[in-house]
């Protein structure tokens, strides 16, 4: 499989100081759920001093004690905030299937992945949250178009908004190719938590493929390898209602069917927060 990065080009085609405007409740809603988890307190255990006595692991110091092995003093638990240490990515499929155009409002598919992305993307830049995004297409596995729009350790700014209002829709959906791309991207951040979202309109194909379950199969293998090193893989399918995909790829817990896109954003974010807390 050849994995190529390309350009976006540099002229913005989208005003999203407008989109911005329009959706102004909606990033300052989702900024103060932000601000919300980063204050949630929680229980840290296993320290060495503290407010309360972790009974498990005093009972192992003590049987260690007694044993003759190392005792770590490890037997307190104390009250802690949260600091929402966590990097997430959005991929975005972009195969030409998302040219389509959908209900209610008669916008493509993209466009609404697209202008989802950066509502999600002010929102967390406004709370200093780390974020990449990224979008890909296949050509046959001689050529997965991989597109990186943000990187992690860039700001989310005028020239970030250009290269994601100049996504357009094209070739194939080669999805296992793009998670092993991303999580290596993902790998290389220390964060406590780490979140790939996927947003798809399709089951994977590609015009070099017969047999669909091949795809399906390479993509869940894609998605096992990056929960072995500590990625969490979510996955929004848009419009899909008849294929099982979905939850032979991600698993139940780890995908949605998203029918209604006029509050993908929301979606999200609900999602984003539920699983770095």
């Amino acid at each position: 499989t050849k994995i190529y990065e390309f350009s976006c080009g540099k002229k913005s085609t989208n005003n999203f100081e407008n989109l911005y405007k329009e959706n102004l409740n909606t990033i300052l809603k989702i900024s103060s759920l932000i601000k919300k988890s980063k204050n949630n307190k929680y229980k840290q255990k296993r320290n060495y001093e503290g407010e309360f006595l972790n009974i498990d692991a005093c009972i192992e110091n003590i049987i260690s004690f007694k044993s003759g092995n190392e005792v770590d003093g490890k037997i307190y638990d104390k009250i802690a905030k949260n600091p929402l240490d966590s990097s997430l990515m959005m991929l975005l499929d972009i195969s030409k299937s998302t040219n389509r155009k959908i209900k209610p409002n008669n916008k493509k598919i993209l466009d609404l992945e697209i202008e989802s992305c950066a509502i999600i993307a002010e929102s967390l830049q406004r709370n200093n949250q780390n974020f990449a995004i990224s979008a890909f297409c296949s050509n046959t596995r001689e050529e997965i178009r991989y597109y990186k729009i943000k990187k992690f350790n860039e700001k989310f700014s005028k020239m970030t908004e250009s290269r994601l209002s100049n996504l357009k829709s094209e070739y194939s959906t080669r999805l296992g190719a793009a998670i092993r791309y991303s999580y290596k991207e993902i790998e290389k951040i220390t964060s406590h938590r780490k979140l790939l979202l996927v947003l798809s309109d399709g089951e994977p194909s590609d015009i070099d493929i017969k047999d669909k379950n091949y795809l399906v199969e390479d993509a869940k293998r894609a998605v096992v390898l990056a929960k072995q090193k500590g990625i969490d893989v979510f996955c929004f399918g848009i419009e899909d209602k008849k294929n099982l995909y979905l939850e032979k790829i991600f698993g139940k817990k780890n995908s949605i069917r998203i029918n209604n896109l006029q509050n993908l954003h929301n979606k999200i974010a609900q999602i984003y927060l539920k699983l770095t807390v």
